[in-house]
């Protein structure tokens, strides 16, 4: 029973999304056809805000064969008070961003292979510096053998930019960061009446480009460059409608490339359990708890071990709002930006979602996040808040409008910043 399908907070500003990216790809018939017995909010037609009827501003789409294709063109103003995320010399300025894509999804009688493709070009008012563009491609396939097995692929090839608040950001750059990024997801799952099992392999790697120092010098990023496989296996049994037991073990090799002082190679194991379960249509949560552990390659670094913790809750105390909250501990991947590598994040979010009409949704947000690297003794706390609403004006037109505040406290003083951000976005749907 999938808790929350998405959890972002508010309009993501920095991201190419181009979609779900495959989340529920992996669902078999049968799991879909028994939402309508195992969901109690599928038995009493509980919905989220997210999920309400809005065909009447939904794009028609294209029709080409067995896809409807749906173009897009967006565009954002947005103005950061600190564009580069600094402590001292803090620098404002209004970046613009042009964003067409095009997604293609399948009409096939029973699979799916859908694609998605997209770019995201920004500029900058005075610091041209920071002018970038971005590239991004998704493919989400689901092949069903019967009702009960489905196999699936996601695969995804970017060139993104670094967001200058990422605690990953190297903060002595004079521009953002470039990094190709590409992955492959193949999964299997097969549902049996109360249980299911499924299993997933991935790839993953990112490779940081050069980038210009603030004093002139061009910085090597080869240090960073990394490659991550993984597996994971999970079962689940429902032992009665609306309650759940699973289960997660995963396996992971990261492979740092191109390390000339010290290797982030390691090996990571994390196991994980625990409960799904719905008080009432209205209210569901989920609470998971295990422990995990990286084991590098260099003696430089020790084995670190840490408790980690998934848990979720979904309130709908109206027809016309849902409430989120989530707090997780995890470990964070990659290697950093000023030589670190590994972090573990302890995090706290909620979000509101209002539709005040049909075609107008408000939301609210926020955020608290503690990190703390392995690899060194930097510390940072981080808060975030976040309102924003979204207009569906048509059919083809979407306005939305967003503000964000953001604040950063590390034990390390050139870490910390503060950053207020206003953008105002409309897109362009076919």
């Amino acid at each position: 029973m999938a808790l929350l399908a998405s959890f972002a907070l508010g309009t993501r500003v920095d991201a190419l999304d181009l979609g779900d990216e495959g989340l529920a790809l992996g669902d078999t018939i049968a799991f879909q056809e028994g939402l309508r017995k195992w969901d109690n909010a599928k038995r009493y037609g509980a919905e989220r805000v997210i999920d309400r009827d809005r065909t009447l501003f939904q794009p028609d789409g294209i029709r080409a064969g067995s896809y409807m294709v749906y173009p897009s063109l967006g565009t954002t103003v947005l103005f950061d008070d600190n564009i580069y995320a600094t402590a001292k010399d803090r620098a404002s300025d209004v970046r613009f961003e042009i964003v067409p894509v095009v997604r293609a999804k399948s009409n096939l009688p029973r699979h799916i292979l859908d694609f998605a493709v997209g770019a995201k070009l920004t500029e900058y008012a005075r610091h041209t510096e920071l002018n970038t563009a971005d590239f991004r491609f998704n493919m989400d396939g689901a092949l069903h053998f019967d009702h009960a097995h489905t196999l699936s692929l996601s695969v995804l090839s970017a060139l993104d930019h670094e967001d200058r608040a990422a605690p990953e950001a190297p903060k002595n750059a004079a521009e953002k960061t470039a990094v190709f990024h590409n992955r492959a997801i193949a999964g299997f799952k097969r549902d049996a009446g109360r249980m299911w099992a499924a299993f997933s392999t991935s790839i993953e790697r990112w490779d940081f480009q050069d980038f210009k120092a603030r004093n002139g010098s061009t910085i090597d990023q080869d240090l960073r460059d990394t490659q991550l496989t993984a597996a994971q296996a999970m079962l689940g049994y429902r032992f009665s409608p609306g309650f759940e037991v699973e289960a997660k073990l995963r396996a992971l090799r990261q492979s740092n490339f191109g390390a000339s002082t010290l290797d982030f190679s390691a090996y990571g194991y994390e196991a994980i359990a625990g409960v799904s379960a719905e008080i009432n249509p209205l209210l569901r949560w989920r609470l998971l708890g295990g422990y995990g552990i990286r084991n590098y390659d260099s003696a430089q670094l020790r084995t670190a071990g840490n408790g980690l913790l998934e848990a979720e809750i979904q309130w709908l105390p109206t027809q016309l709002m849902t409430v989120y909250a989530t707090a997780r501990r995890a470990f964070s991947e990659g290697v950093y930006g000023d030589g670190a590598g590994g972090r573990i994040d302890n995090s706290i979010s909620g979000k509101l979602e209002y539709e005040a009409l049909r075609n107008l949704v408000f939301t609210l947000g926020g955020e608290y996040r503690e990190s703390e690297f392995l690899s060194e003794s930097r510390r940072d706390r981080v808060t975030v808040g976040r309102i924003g609403a979204d207009y569906y004006y048509t059919k083809n037109w979407l306005f939305s409008v967003g503000l964000e505040h953001q604040v950063q406290r590390s034990n390390i003083a050139e870490d910390n910043f503060t950053r207020n951000r206003l953008w105002f976005s409309t897109k362009l749907r076919f």
